[in-house]
């Protein structure tokens, strides 16, 4: 379901041609890419989801609860150096996502 849904969005052009169609692929991919665990989904199917996600207005789905994870401490919003220090970490640790290439089909 979801490698069909990401191949209509590609080969409809649907970055481009939001046809009630592509819209609908599109929720069906985010349910799939939201919901599921981060590596649950091939990369390039990542790739494309993220390449297309700002083309389409999302909708907020849950992640699985997973078990394995321990629980995030609890966000203090007064907190400014906290933040800071968090987005600072975020920039110098995290790379931004490769963009989808022609892959040929």
């Amino acid at each position: 379901v979801i490698q069909a849904a990401a191949d209509y969005l590609q080969d409809e052009n649907c970055k481009n041609n939001k046809t009630p169609e592509c819209i609908r692929n599109f929720y069906i991919f985010q349910a799939h890419h939201d919901f599921c665990a981060h590596d649950d989904l091939p990369p390039f199917n990542e790739i494309i989801f993220h390449a297309m996600e700002e083309h389409f207005d999302t909708c907020f789905i849950e992640r699985q609860y997973n078990p394995k994870l321990s629980m995030c401490p609890p966000v203090n919003c007064e907190d400014k150096e906290a933040l800071k220090k968090a987005v600072d970490e975020m920039y110098e640790h995290c790379e931004a996502p490769a963009t989808p290439k022609d892959n040929g089909e």
